[in-house]
């Protein structure tokens, strides 16, 4: 069965388990998505998305600020992209590090700012703003975008 298993089940898993943690069920959510790694090691969204809710994770006892950065750090060198630069900065606020989380994520805001992604801006000035103040992020998820991957949870769901 884990052979037919696609890019496409990547992101319906995921974005079941981001509806898990909206619903406040944090640890099936954070569970949902570590099985996600396993079972795509190859997928930067599960990666990027497993990073952000150890980062972010409601009881502090339970968030891992260094699993994230392990997590997102190799995906952000090898892509310089905005979100694997969200879920960086989140880790190091995440560990304590908010001269860096400043850091990356002014990389973050500028890059979306002048690619155009203008529905990102407000949630990226909100966690950069945590930063400067010296809090980490509780939000792992921009809530103005929506849900990602919801035509997928369905299937999800109905899978055995």
């Amino acid at each position: 069965h884990a052979a037919k298993l696609n890019e496409a089940d990547a992101s319906a898993r995921i974005g079941a388990a981001i509806m898990m943690a909206r619903l406040g069920r944090h640890p099936e959510a954070m569970e949902g998505l570590r099985r996600c790694v396993e079972l795509f090691p190859g997928s930067v969204q599960a990666k990027l998305n497993l990073a952000q809710s150890l980062s972010a994770y409601p009881d502090s006892t339970r968030q891992d600020g260094e699993k994230a950065l392990a997590l997102a750090f190799p995906v952000f060198e090898q892509m310089k992209s905005v979100p694997a630069a969200v879920s960086v900065a989140m880790a190091h606020a995440a560990g304590g590090d908010f001269s860096k989380a400043v850091e990356v994520q002014q990389w973050a805001l500028d890059h979306t700012t002048a690619q155009g992604f203008s529905v990102d801006l407000p949630w990226l000035k909100r966690n950069l703003r945590l930063y400067q103040e010296g809090k980490p992020c509780r939000e792992p998820w921009n809530k103005e975008r929506g849900y990602p991957a919801i035509e997928g949870i369905a299937a999800v769901a109905e899978a055995p």
